[in-house]
């Protein structure tokens, strides 16, 4: 009786002292910076391009400009939201009925707003936006200098370069009506860009966006878009391809992406296009 006392006592104390510790535990957890940003992010309005500002301020109220790890991963998860915002708040923000014209790119071309667009205008640079136009529609779209003037001074110098890139890439564009709007040469420089970035960096977070960037242009770079198909439906490849493959092979002959593409390119070389349109879709299920 008195051993059977024992082990009861034995056990209740030790589901106690679990429990006590279960508790502690519990109670020494906080959030973390980048945790208490995405918290207030998830319980904003993704289709109120107002809610930009919104968590631009509370990005700074929650970060300090010396803690750049933290910040970096609170830059992404704001990017994160952005990118929400631009696709659902075009419905809402955009008046079918009105003509933007003087409003695409406005702001690269130190033009004014007209009188009867400037509160429109202002309202969506404000918000971090500017308008584009494609396929006679027209959209909002994210505005490097909004980045610029309010997260450069958090980022680290890694963030910053990043950054840098992304806004030269948005100036630029990449496609427009499903068609690639770039020089075949930048079209490869952006690619290994984005290679080497993501293999030189030990950022996990940062990592895993850049190779998202690289793989979505080795995607391209493999079958093109609609309007400009590597292979095109005459079964012919398409200059376009046929010269950025050229320059591929003559300026980064070590890259992983030429490794990764040579015996597709070959057989576009040997003009074995049914083969080669048959390697590109394996290629792209396997990246």
């Amino acid at each position: 009786m008195s051993v059977s006392c024992q082990n009861d006592n034995r056990t209740n104390t030790s589901t106690n002292s679990e429990n006590i510790d279960t508790a502690a535990a519990s109670s020494d957890y906080t959030l973390t910076k980048a945790d208490q940003f995405e918290d207030y992010l998830l319980a904003l309005d993704t289709t109120d391009i107002n809610s930009i500002t919104k968590a631009t301020n509370k990005f700074s109220e929650i970060f300090s400009k010396d803690d750049s790890i933290q910040n970096d991963e609170g830059i992404l998860k704001f990017l994160a939201y952005q990118e929400k915002v631009e696709l659902n708040g075009n419905e809402k923000i955009i008046d079918e009925r009105k003509d933007y014209a003087q409003l695409v790119d406005i702001e690269y071309n130190n033009k004014k707003a007209p009188e009867e667009l400037s509160a429109f205008h202002r309202q969506i640079n404000n918000n971090g936006f500017r308008i584009v136009q494609s396929e006679g529609m027209y959209y909002i779209k994210s505005y490097p200098t909004y980045i610029e003037q309010n997260f450069y001074a958090y980022a680290s110098p890694t963030m910053e370069i990043y950054l840098r890139q992304l806004a030269k890439e948005n100036l630029e564009g990449f496609a427009n009506d499903a068609a690639i709007v770039i020089p075949f040469e930048t079209f490869v420089q952006r690619t290994i860009w984005w290679e080497d970035f993501g293999q030189s960096i030990s950022n996990k977070h940062l990592q895993t966006k850049a190779n998202e960037q690289y793989e979505a242009y080795l995607r391209y770079l493999t079958i093109g878009l609609n309007n400009t198909p590597a292979i095109n439906y005459e079964n012919k490849a398409e200059e376009y391809f046929v010269n950025a493959y050229a320059y591929l092979e003559e300026v980064y002959p070590t890259s992983e992406t030429y490794v990764t593409l040579k015996p597709y390119i070959e057989l576009i070389k040997r003009n074995k296009i049914t083969e080669a349109k048959e390697m590109s879709l394996q290629m792209i299920k396997q990246q």
